[in-house]
């Protein structure tokens, strides 16, 4: 929802032309764009919400080790998971790649729930067409299933999978709460 000013000149025998100002406003979609310009996929009825980064965690990175975090599911629990798996399983992670994550100013971001990846599946990826041209890869959650595996979506078809919390070879997508 950024507002973008324009005027074409030229230049001609030492004489310059204006045309007249003209705009444009970059769309967002869905439910709109956030403070830092990625589209929100929730809001929280208060005037805030969650927004996705533009651009996921692309070099893979391990969830952490195989044992038990104990994370939650839940819309809103991405961040407290986010924490967890930093303490129990180091900075080598998915986790401290999406709190070292910074997007126009915004270095608030965090790893999402398996519903709030959910919500990133089906309000961005399919509402909006994709608008961030992510690559139709599985993408980890912040929610594990058990001590050796996490909860991951497939955004080349929607489908759930538990998968190895060691595996490096998948990738995440930034959030942040505003």
């Amino acid at each position: 929802s950024t507002i973008y000013y324009y005027r074409l000149f030229s230049v001609y025998n030492g004489l310059i032309k204006y045309s007249e100002l003209k705009s444009f406003t970059t769309p967002c979609g869905g439910l709109g764009c956030g403070p830092a310009g990625g589209q929100i996929i929730y809001k929280d009825g208060n005037g805030g919400g969650i927004e996705v980064a533009s651009n996921g965690i692309t070099v893979p990175n391990r969830w952490g080790n195989n044992q038990i975090v104990g994370t939650q599911n839940a819309v809103g629990t991405g961040f407290a998971n986010t924490a967890k798996i930093i303490l129990d399983c180091g900075t080598n992670t998915l986790a401290q790649r999406c709190i070292n994550y910074e997007q126009n100013g915004f270095s608030d971001y965090y790893m999402p729930s398996i519903e709030e990846l959910k919500l990133i599946y089906e309000e961005v990826y399919i509402k909006t067409n994709n608008p961030y041209f992510w690559n139709p890869l599985t993408y980890f959650s912040s929610s594990e299933s058990n001590a050796s595996t996490s909860q991951c979506v497939s955004f080349s078809n929607g489908s759930m999978y538990n998968l190895n919390k060691s595996e490096t070879n998948f990738t995440t997508i930034p959030i942040r709460t505003f």
